[in-house]
């Protein structure tokens, strides 16, 4: 089976105090997807860290520190294992 990719919009759709909103594209190819990981690091390369699972190309995830600069991408995962990761969206909360 061939790895899934996501491709993660470049701007968050909407965010707020400590929240944000993120949607990306269903992989095109790969199988088909049983849930995304959400990651998130800090900008200047910190490590990444598992911060939400998604059943669907969308979601919102609150309690997120605010004041730094984040850096968020999704690695879609089904029977075969864990996709590549998207392309990362950068966001200041």
């Amino acid at each position: 089976m061939n790895r899934l990719r996501c491709h993660a919009k470049y701007q968050p759709s909407r965010q707020g105090e400590s929240w944000i909103f993120l949607d990306w594209k269903q992989p095109a190819d790969g199988g088909t997807v049983a849930t995304y990981k959400i990651q998130r690091r800090l900008r200047a390369g910190g490590t990444w860290l598992d911060v939400g699972l998604a059943m669907e190309s969308k979601t919102t995830l609150t309690e997120q520190e605010r004041g730094k600069e984040w850096e968020y991408q999704v690695i879609a995962v089904n029977k075969a294992g864990e996709g590549a990761p998207s392309n990362t969206v950068m966001a200041v909360l």
